[in-house]
């Protein structure tokens, strides 16, 4: 008689959400997403294996139907998740619009420096491993095939993608295209740092032992190369990299030593030696020395690291306003 009251008690709403709020106190919850981290075993535990039994014995779906006002995250439930969940695409891009958004993106683009780990700390790992053999290239691909994915520029590709020549003559022709290049002679210029910051490193050591001669003469057999010519750089790839000049403008010429190169890779320079040359091309007649490029990074740091202990010292002890005061107690 009892069990036949309890259940009946339970198929009203009223009752069962009564029983959730009063839970909740007990649990110490603060909020709707607290419940995140409930297991079924734990309200059996407390009485509600009625209540689960009407609910398929899931907690989602009884968290989903108490309290429809709440915008559950149904992946963010650690211990439950309804049957055959992910197999719906709509949920995996639900998934991802959510990550993107937790992550910052602000547009597809963003995508492409997103690694497995970040998936994995939001609970979408189910995602990569079961349908698409752990690649977030393919899942990307899959769930917006609206947009235009350029497979190299992620993090990583598919298996066995570099195998495929074609897949390695595309991605030349698309740096060609974002260099400026009208011709193969232009591919002369073409750098191991250009192939690299694009995401080809893997491709040029493994099949090409770092070569872009050899490189190019398997891509493009259609051309005639000369080894000779690799040793001149087209006035092409040399208006690219020049057209820092058209951004960054300093009154005292030394100050370019203090410019992170961080900044400059989209003009085609990815270290010290690649600045200096086109300097020297553009102010032939300034002394540049190598060296105050190192000795520049070397200030920035000492600057940043003094900045950083005046703050820890100052915390510790008030009195003591500026980093020299301390080394002056000793």
């Amino acid at each position: 008689m009892n069990k036949t009251r309890q259940t009946l008690n339970w198929r009203g709403l009223y009752q069962q959400r009564k029983f959730f709020d009063s839970l909740a106190k007990k649990l110490n919850f603060t909020s709707l997403d607290d419940w995140y981290q409930i297991k079924s075993s734990a309200l059996r535990k407390v009485g509600g294996h009625g209540l689960l039994k009407i609910y398929s014995f899931s907690s989602v779906n009884i968290l989903v139907s108490l309290y429809p006002e709440h915008d559950w995250k149904l992946w963010k439930f650690k211990f439950a998740k309804p049957q055959r969940f992910w197999h719906d695409l709509y949920h995996r891009r639900s998934y991802f619009d959510w990550l993107g958004k937790e992550l910052g993106f602000v547009s597809f683009g963003c995508w492409y420096g997103v690694s497995i780990f970040d998936v994995k700390c939001q609970g979408g790992l189910a995602i990569l491993t079961n349908f698409y053999n752990s690649s977030i290239c393919n899942a990307l691909k899959d769930i917006y095939p609206e947009y235009p994915w350029d497979t190299w520029r992620f993090c990583y590709v598919p298996k066995n993608y570099w195998s495929d020549l074609e897949n390695q003559r595309a991605f030349l022709l698309n740096l060609g295209k974002e260099f400026g290049y009208s011709g193969y002679s232009d591919y002369y210029g073409l750098r191991l740092t250009d192939i690299a910051s694009y995401g080809g490193s893997s491709f040029m050591k493994k099949s090409y032992n770092n070569s872009t001669y050899r490189c190019l003469k398997s891509i493009f057999p259609e051309f005639q190369w000369s080894t000779g010519d690799f040793k001149k750089t087209p006035q092409s790839h040399i208006a690219y990299r020049n057209s820092i000049f058209d951004n960054f403008s300093f009154t005292n010429l030394s100050d370019w030593y203090r410019i992170p190169i961080s900044r400059l890779k989209k003009f085609g320079i990815f270290n010290e030696a690649d600045l200096i040359e086109a300097l020297k091309e553009r102010y032939p007649a300034f002394d540049w020395n190598y060296r105050e490029f190192k000795n520049a990074r070397r200030k920035i740091l000492q600057w940043k690291f003094t900045r950083l202990l005046s703050e820890i010292f100052c915390d510790i002890s008030p009195e003591i306003s500026i980093l020299s005061d301390y080394w002056g107690l000793y």
